[in-house]
């Protein structure tokens, strides 16, 4: 049975490739405003968990319950109407528009204003447009990301495009933000940063699960954290827990497994 704060609950997902078991009976329960880390060795199905999560793959077996409800075969557009967003390994952003507009795209995205309406500059149009400008500036401020405003998305320095990506995804008004190895490639300062803004979205009542291979960072962040290894989850508790968990240190000495 789902707890009361339950927000989403992963229950037997199973994902075959060509015969290949990525994914066996998985099962996690994520509870409102936690932050929880999904960790395991390279090719232990963190990455294919996300995409079934987000839209992208359809599993073999099981269900994605949002609120109770069951979001798997919805499009990836639908379920993030449905309050789920998603960063990537590798980052997607609009390079050669401003952050600003990168922020305005996404904030867009939401508002129910036709293309003609837009090219006709009617009254509701030019009221659209003001408040997707304000609401671009309040997400700019809140990520300590709005001097680089009128900056080229692909002009700025690598941990700030990070940041602008996970701006983005929350720009479309997630109750469920997933970040896909958000701290990949980063200096100790950037991920200062970067844990930094996790934490001040967090704040915000946005429920995070991350999949990162930083144990630092992960240690640092999250209230609990899912082990995965061959496809399977291993372990399951608070990062001290996970720390000491002897199942976990075996997967993580054990020999490395591919992507």
């Amino acid at each position: 049975m789902i707890k009361i704060n339950t927000i989403l609950e992963i229950k037997e997902i199973c994902k075959n490739f060509a015969g290949l078991k990525a994914l066996t009976n998985v099962n996690i329960k994520i509870e409102r405003r936690e932050i929880r880390g999904i960790i395991g060795p390279n090719g232990s199905g963190k990455t294919t968990l996300f995409n079934i999560m987000s839209g992208i793959y359809l599993p073999n077996g099981g269900g994605i319950y949002l609120n109770k409800g069951n979001i798997v075969g919805l499009r990836p557009d639908v379920i993030n109407k449905r309050g789920i967003a998603r960063t990537f390994q590798n980052i997607k952003i609009f390079s050669k528009m401003t952050i600003l507009e990168n922020i305005m795209v996404a904030v867009g995205s939401k508002q129910p204003v036709s293309f003609f309406s837009t090219i006709l500059q009617t009254k509701k149009a030019n009221k659209w447009e003001n408040e997707i400008m304000q609401e671009s500036e309040t997400i700019l401020t809140s990520l300590k990301l709005w001097d680089y405003r009128n900056s080229l998305a692909g002009s700025l320095p690598y941990g700030k495009q990070r940041i602008l990506e996970i701006a983005r995804a929350w720009s479309t008004n997630p109750t469920i933000l997933l970040l896909d190895e958000p701290g990949a490639g980063m200096n100790r300062q950037e991920k200062k940063e970067l844990i930094a803004v996790i934490t001040t979205l967090n704040k915000k009542g946005i429920t995070i699960v991350l999949v990162e291979h930083d144990m630092k960072l992960v240690m640092e962040l999250t209230q609990q954290i899912s082990v995965l290894d061959s496809g399977e989850l291993i372990a399951e508790g608070t990062p001290r827990e996970i720390s000491n968990n002897q199942k976990v240190i075996e997967a993580y000495l054990g020999k490395e497994k591919t992507a």
